[in-house]
């Protein structure tokens, strides 16, 4: 849609964007795959995959390759330290992890217990972050649970968790194991405030699938998450410029996946109007 959208105005410099995409299936090996297939067809840049671990196996190939690299997943191995080709479009996690504990303190949920999948390059960066600032907002971390990315059965973590008193519980992870641990949360009877990730800012994804479990769940959103809610402003206005095609195309509402791989898209975009299509 975004590339779409720069061509009805006149492409980069005249020319016409051409899109190559390849599936990773979100699985690193063939993000690395993919990655030497693009690079081969002498692409200006690459948009990187939406699946962090996949983004792990594949920046450090683009940079030495010299092969311009915007993430769209949220890992901070791709940015930590600075690159010379490598670079995101996603929200970093410091200001994610620094937006809740500010949240947290501000509901006066003092005592954290949080559950991280400790195999995902997105959760371990979100919860490295929340550790490290925890102290900062005056949040106690009364146990820290990691779990398996293949984890279905979190019996075993309630237990531990009642033996812990909290006033929140924040879950760090993705897919299926965020939408079965709010179900298990729930029928556990477990009353404290449960948080979720940006990665479970989706109606279609996690929402809809938890059904009447959701109900009080607080999730980190991004803005793009939002969008259709957000007042009139040049904000909103360049939200339904993207969102309202893209609705028309996918029949889904536009979210922070599909914002990330749009600005990467723009960012490569103005690189290539303000320098060229020379790589290096």
């Amino acid at each position: 849609t975004a590339a779409e959208l720069a061509n009805r105005q006149g492409g980069i410099n005249g020319r016409p964007i051409e899109l190559s995409v390849v599936d990773d299936r979100s699985a690193p090996d063939q993000s690395v795959i993919g990655f030497k297939s693009l690079a081969g067809q002498e692409v200006v840049g690459v948009i990187g995959s939406l699946f962090s671990n996949s983004a792990v196996a594949t920046f450090p190939l683009a940079e030495a390759a010299k092969v311009p690299y915007v993430g769209a997943a949220v890992a901070d191995e791709q940015i930590d330290p600075v690159k010379e080709y490598v670079f995101i479009s996603s929200v970093p996690m410091g200001p994610v992890a620094e937006a809740i504990l500010g949240y947290l303190m501000t509901e006066k949920r003092q005592k954290l217990a949080v559950v991280y999948d400790s195999k995902n390059a997105f959760s371990l960066s979100g919860w490295k972050h929340m550790k490290a600032l925890a102290s900062t907002y005056g949040v106690e971390l009364v146990l820290e649970e990691p779990i398996a990315s293949s984890a279905s059965d979190f019996s075993s973590v309630f237990v531990r968790m009642r033996s812990r008193p909290c006033d929140a519980v924040m879950f760090w992870g993705i897919g299926s194991g965020a939408i079965a641990f709010t179900k298990q949360y729930r029928a556990a009877g477990l009353q404290s405030m449960l948080v979720m990730s940006t990665a479970q800012a989706s109606v279609n994804r996690y929402v809809d699938p938890c059904g009447t479990a959701a109900e009080g769940v607080v999730i980190a959103s991004l803005l793009a998450d939002i969008g259709r809610k957000l007042p009139p402003s040049p904000v909103k206005a360049a939200f339904d410029r993207l969102a309202d095609p893209y609705k028309a195309r996918t029949g889904a509402e536009f979210s922070g996946f599909a914002a990330n791989g749009a600005a990467a898209l723009m960012l490569i975009a103005e690189a290539v109007r303000q320098g060229g299509t020379d790589r290096r």
